[in-house]
């Protein structure tokens, strides 16, 4: 298993995540199972494989759950999706919560910039996936990126708080542990 502080790991988790963001803006629902694939590649060579599966379940599914409710208010709009916001969103989602304690790990230092990179980061992020065509927004450019940039200034501080709060209990279980062994 690799070492999750190590250079090799940090950058293959960056670029696996980059090669699922583009491939299922540009793609769509057609890369899913490449998303799927990276994610099971990830949980097969993480050090903490149940706590990262529960960091992307529930970044994933709370994510998603987000972008549908945004996807009802029509701050984005999709074509040909069964649900308010498609599938491969959420796998982006899903992705994302594979980054938080490894690609994303240095950023728990800087706890001062996180909501000023949650804004820039978050809101960047819809406005390319709406300048590739995948997104198409209910509100004019400036209003769409105000609400984007205000979310993610508060979502990526909660979710690396939380990230870090799990670590932290994993921790604590594990010197348990090793205590009671000892």
């Amino acid at each position: 298993m690799p070492n999750s502080s190590s250079a090799l790991w940090f950058g293959a988790n960056m670029i696996g995540f980059q090669l699922c963001w583009w491939s299922l803006v540009l793609y769509g629902n057609l890369a899913v199972p490449l998303a799927l694939l990276l994610l099971a590649l990830h949980l097969f060579f993480t050090p903490e494989r149940q706590l990262d599966l529960k960091l992307i379940l529930i970044v994933g599914i709370l994510g998603f759950a987000l972008d549908n409710v945004l996807a009802t208010a029509s701050v984005w709009q999709f074509e040909n999706s069964l649900l308010p916001a498609p599938i491969w969103l959420g796998c982006i989602w899903l992705c994302f919560g594979a980054t938080l304690r490894h690609s994303f790990r240095p950023l728990w230092e800087r706890k001062l910039l996180l909501p000023i990179l949650g804004a820039f980061g978050g809101a960047s992020s819809y406005i390319a996936a709406n300048k590739l065509g995948a997104v198409s927004f209910g509100y004019e450019l400036l209003l769409t990126g105000f609400i984007c940039a205000l979310l993610w200034g508060v979502i990526l501080p909660l979710i690396v708080w939380f990230a870090e709060h799990e670590e932290m209990k994993l921790k604590t279980i594990q010197e348990r542990e090793t205590e009671a062994t000892s």
